[in-house]
């Protein structure tokens, strides 16, 4: 990918040495916290932190520069006695020129803001920011990054119109840690701070697979889990296995049950397992209906007798018997005497 610079016009970067940032910030760094994080609005660490943007200001008004130049400027503050172990030095160089650079963004931002903050004048118009002629002047362009809409934006002030960027990415060669680039179609560019280029490289790969979602699978329509016997006068005769309380194996003809048999009450045999023994023995019985030997109001009866023949008794719930009614008579009913 390409991309041009900035362009000098649109918010000028500090072109001087590395060193020139790490001497405005040298005197207010007494720890490796001296610019702790926080969470909300950049205000409080801002004002709790204004002589180093303060400083800032003086060398550079418009507070634009490069990740690189800021990263070298902190690690050249590192201090070998805080005992941190020099493991951590580029992880804490990284992440402090980052919240140096969001808080410069902030504060840039801070003088198209109505009403105007207090913190404003302190950096640009207090005496250790220069005389009034070192102040920048207003820039013609507000920026802006929309999280939702992940794009950035800019706009003739707080009121204005605004206009989204038609690119945001990396440039050549930058860093995952480094800030992407903005681009409008008229040729103005951006530093987008508020993201890191590992965050557009994120995003890039869930756009992705939302436009591209994952083809489904076909769904294959299973197998017939039944058999086909034959035709008889009433319809077609099929036997399926279907589960229950126990395994069963049910004839039906024409779509219709019309007698069935548990898998369970047949043994294995031979490596066969019961549930193919069922299948057989009701083979033979649907054959026998097909053949005109047995009608469709004795498939009951036949399979009883079928599997008495085999040695395999039926357990019949046996009908509870009904209480021998009781005889009333005038010779039961007590006679009351009054």
């Amino acid at each position: 990918m390409t991309s041009k610079k900035p362009a000098a016009s649109d918010r000028p970067r500090f072109d001087g040495p590395p060193s020139d940032i790490t001497a405005a910030i040298a005197p207010w760094v007494k720890s490796p916290q001296f610019l702790p994080a926080t969470s909300g609005s950049l205000a409080r660490p801002l004002r709790a932190n204004i002589e180093i943007f303060k400083a800032l200001a003086k060398l550079h008004p418009s507070l634009s520069f490069k990740q690189r130049d800021m990263e070298v400027a902190i690690d050249a503050l590192w201090q070998t006695d805080w005992n941190l172990g020099d493991d951590n030095k580029r992880k804490w160089g990284e992440t402090l020129a980052h919240r140096v650079r969001a808080l410069c963004r902030f504060a840039s931002q801070g003088r198209y803001r109505k009403p105007t903050p207090v913190w404003v004048g302190e950096i640009w118009l207090s005496p250790s920011a220069g005389s009034a002629s070192s102040v920048a002047p207003p820039l013609d362009w507000l920026f802006g990054w929309d999280a939702e809409l992940r794009n950035c934006w800019r706009s003739r002030g707080v009121s204005g119109a605004r206009e989204y960027a038609v690119s945001v990415k990396p440039e050549d060669g930058a860093a995952e840690y480094e800030s992407p680039i903005a681009a409008w179609s008229d040729g103005t560019h951006y530093v987008v701070c508020d993201i890191a280029n590992e965050d557009i490289a994120m995003t890039s790969r869930v756009a992705s697979r939302v436009a591209a979602p994952r083809p489904r699978k076909a769904k294959v329509k299973p197998a017939a889990n039944y058999t086909i016997v034959g035709e008889a006068e009433q319809g077609r005769v099929t036997i399926s296995v279907i589960p229950d309380r126990k395994e069963l194996c049910i004839i039906k003809v024409g779509g219709r049950q019309k007698c069935q048999v548990h898998t369970g009450i047949f043994s294995e045999k031979g490596g066969v397992k019961p549930r193919d023994i069922a299948m057989d023995f009701m083979k033979r019985l649907s054959q026998e209906l097909i053949d005109g030997v047995t009608q469709i109001d004795d498939l009951k009866s036949r399979r009883d007798a079928m599997l008495a023949e085999m040695g395999i008794n039926l357990r019949k719930r046996v009908p509870l018997k009904a209480p021998d009614a009781q005889v009333f008579s005038d010779a039961n009913i007590p006679q009351i005497i009054m």
